[in-house]
């Protein structure tokens, strides 16, 4: 066969797998960026919209699935990872909110390190979910929310052994830390204003009583 018709068919095949590549990335993109819609949703009390935005993502995932399935090597470019964990971290933080916790990575249709990777940037989301209670004044919440990352956190930090395995995950767990002890301090201060609010607010309505009395006393 003649050399030139062979690179020929060399040069169709890298254009193809190129484009296929090229398609992954858009696809990716989109995907990372209905997770974000959707935690932005989330954080607003816009059920529909959040589901509906995961939905969508969930979607994008199924089909750069398919296409890694057909172009393996494109595993390797990075932004897959990415959608994976901002996949994971929405999927996660919604069902945070309605009271549902951790589906397994397999049905999430992500591969598990990314599914711990995303576990580490939920604490962060929490964090802010937190913050929202504590200003609501609704502590029993944010008291929740820090039990959860506490738990997250005692978990993903058990997997910093196999570094090597999970890159980044180190630097997460460092940042996971200190938002999570700022947070203990939030929900603590929180706490201990609430304590003192109603302290102030008996101890003003005792005050009052005995004025009344003291009125009614002087005017009888």
């Amino acid at each position: 066969m003649e050399l030139d018709k062979i690179i020929d068919s060399i040069r169709a095949e890298l254009e193809s797998e190129e484009q296929a590549k090229e398609l992954i990335v858009e696809k990716a993109r989109l995907g990372i960026k209905a997770c974000g819609d959707a935690i932005v949703y989330a954080h607003r009390n816009n059920t529909a919209k959040s589901i509906s935005k995961l939905e969508e993502a969930y979607t994008l995932i199924r089909e750069v699935n398919s296409l890694v399935e057909k172009q393996p090597e494109a595993l390797n470019i990075s932004i897959i990872g990415d959608l994976y964990q901002e996949y994971v971290e929405a999927k996660l933080f919604i069902d945070f909110i309605e009271r549902r916790l951790y589906p397994h990575y397999n049905e999430l249709k992500v591969p598990g390190k990314y599914y711990a990777l995303g576990l580490a940037d939920l604490i962060g989301e929490l964090r802010r979910y937190v913050l929202n209670a504590i200003r609501k004044d609704k502590l029993d919440e944010a008291e929740y929310a820090l039990q959860v990352m506490e738990e997250i956190f005692d978990n993903i930090y058990s997997l910093e052994s196999p570094k090597s395995l999970l890159n980044g995950l180190r630097r997460k767990c460092d940042i996971a830390r200190s938002v999570l002890e700022k947070t203990r301090g939030d929900v603590t201060s929180a706490y201990s204003n609430s304590r003192l609010v109603k302290h102030v607010k008996t101890l003003f309505e005792k005050l009052s009583s005995l004025e009344d009395k003291s009125e009614n006393k002087d005017g009888s």
